[in-house]
């Protein structure tokens, strides 16, 4: 089995983080968890509860971590490629799922139109304008294209991300499309067994 997780957002007070580690204790750490970026909002660094901090241990606790930084964890987006220990870091990720097929991972932003005209920080955004823009992004629509055309026109068979927090596993574009959902109103983590991708609501 392995696991993707987009939009925990550790550090931010709307979180729910102490439910994703109860989730995720449970699970064989020995399997493969996939960052799907905005793990750690660094927007909002200034509270870490206990909860949050469990969290990311569990995470670094699994045997491999395979971590697509998204547009709130922009001090890891800065270095690019980076593999230490049992963690690898990079913008865009390749995942052989056992169907046989291949799967683009990556956190969605850099795809996002929204992003590239509007700043949308936690700093001056509050959560229920953030929630507002996320279902915009939802009945737009235009986002999910852009990145399943991005993947196909990169030889993949499917794209998995998260950053628009609406969990979806469905055709889209002619390839199969995939949200993580998120952790501040959904609860959602999608794992792959045996070639079969779910959502699970934590």
């Amino acid at each position: 089995m392995t696991i993707f997780v987009s939009d925990l957002h550790l550090g931010n007070r709307y979180s729910q983080a102490g439910r994703f580690y109860t989730w995720l204790e449970k699970q064989d750490h020995n399997e493969t968890l996939y960052l799907v970026g905005d793990i750690i909002d660094d927007h909002q660094m200034k509270e870490w509860p206990q909860s949050h901090i469990n969290a990311l241990l569990a995470i670094l606790s699994f045997k491999k971590v395979k971590y697509c930084p998204g547009n709130h964890d922009k001090f890891f987006k800065r270095f690019g490629f980076v593999k230490f220990d049992n963690v690898v870091i990079n913008k865009e990720l390749s995942y052989p799922a056992q169907s046989d097929k291949l799967y683009l991972v990556l956190h969605g932003d850099q795809q996002d139109w929204m992003m590239k005209y509007v700043i949308i920080s936690s700093r001056f955004l509050g959560h229920n304008i953030r929630r507002w823009l996320s279902k915009l992004h939802s009945y737009v629509g235009t986002n999910s294209d852009v990145i399943t055309e991005y993947a196909k026109n990169k030889g993949y068979d499917g794209v998995i991300c998260g950053h628009f927090h609406e969990p979806f596993i469905g055709m889209r574009g002619g390839i199969h499309y995939i949200n993580c959902g998120d952790f501040l109103t959904n609860c959602t983590v999608v794992v792959e067994r045996d070639g079969e991708f779910n959502l699970v609501r934590v």
